[in-house]
């Protein structure tokens, strides 16, 4: 039986890392379409789909894991490497990049663990709209917190307001794109996760685990 258990528990193992491997491989795709493809003069983040499908079917260990790769992907991109936050201060951009992407995969699955029990199709909404929120509402803070000289310099060439300058200028209307997309996959994200919840084979040991099997002894 102990060997029986070991085996079942590393199988399940082999496919948590194959399951979270493809959601990484579907984000690292997203976000560099994200990279190279703009909307008018805005872009946005398509890669926070899978990461909050892996916090949903992976707990906060996978959604955080993600999150962290997905926060490397977008350091490396041209437009940070390219931009004036990086220009400034290399350090600080590289934090602001790490921890809002990371808490985008942190918090969501966070939110889905409060409402699996009654409400897990509210969860996976709550979590999907969530995402954008926290990935915008920590890049707003951190702006504010590292470059704030640097967005009154820029603020000032503009003859505008701070404000403005960020919420207009570098976020407001990413942000808008980022939660109309989430908001418009919420129902296509509840049916593919009721989908991956009956299969054995997703390794998920948050909602729909395998069964555990019954032994011949067991059932008599």
């Amino acid at each position: 039986m102990k060997r029986n258990s070991s085996r079942r528990t590393s199988d399940r193992e082999i496919r948590r890392l194959t399951g979270l491997s493809i959601l990484l491989a579907s984000a690292v795709i997203l976000q560099l379409i994200s990279n190279y493809v703009q909307l008018g003069t805005f872009s946005i983040t398509l890669a926070l789909i899978p990461i909050v499908l892996a916090g949903i079917l992976y707990g906060p260990l996978g959604g955080t894991f993600l999150g962290l790769a997905m926060g490397a992907l977008t350091i490396a991109a041209p437009a940070t490497l390219g931009g004036i936050f990086f220009l400034t201060d290399p350090l600080a951009t590289v934090i602001t990049c790490s921890v809002k992407m990371t808490m985008a995969g942190l918090l969501p699955s966070l939110i889905f663990l409060a409402f699996k029990k009654k409400h897990p199709n509210v969860g996976i909404v709550l979590a999907s709209l969530s995402a954008p929120i926290v990935n915008t509402g920590l890049f707003v803070a951190f702006s504010y917190l590292f470059f704030y000289p640097t967005l009154l310099e820029l603020a000032g060439q503009a003859s505008t307001s701070v404000t403005s300058l960020v919420f207009l200028g570098f976020c407001g209307g990413n942000f808008l794109l980022e939660f109309s997309l989430n908001a418009a996959l919420s129902p296509a994200l509840i049916y593919l996760c009721k989908a991956l919840f009956r299969r054995k084979d997703i390794g998920s040991d948050v909602v729909g685990s395998p069964k555990k099997e019954i032994s011949p002894s067991e059932s008599k």
